[in-house]
């Protein structure tokens, strides 16, 4: 569903995530508790979060990780946008309410996979 295209870039629509399970965990079978981790100021992808923070929390603690990449970060760059400098400042807000939204339906579909 396209809610409100003309308010951000093709780019952000799409949210882009990885999830970091133990290897023997039956997806959709049995329950694990689950953390979302989300980006810093400039930080771009996904291998920061989810080796320094994922990776320890499924090895040291039975927690996976869903890594969540921001709006306007990594592959939600849109192309006119150098770095992390984003072009306007309603772009911040839109970044914050976009993974409002994106978490509530992450977690909607964790609590089907019994991702708790």
């Amino acid at each position: 569903v396209n809610y409100l295209p003309h308010l951000f870039p093709s780019q952000v629509a799409t949210a882009h995530f990885q999830l970091v399970l133990s290897r023997n965990h039956r997806f959709g079978i049995d329950s694990i508790p689950i953390g979302i981790c989300y980006a810093g100021t400039g930080d771009h992808g996904f291998s920061r979060r989810r080796l320094f923070i994922a990776v320890l929390l499924i090895n040291q603690y039975p927690i996976c990780s869903i890594v969540l990449e921001n709006p306007y970060y990594g592959l939600r760059k849109p192309p006119d946008q150098s770095h992390s400098s984003l072009l306007y400042v309603t772009n911040l807000y839109i970044m914050g309410e976009v993974l409002v939204l994106e978490t509530l339906i992450l977690l909607h579909w964790c609590q089907k996979m019994k991702l708790t």
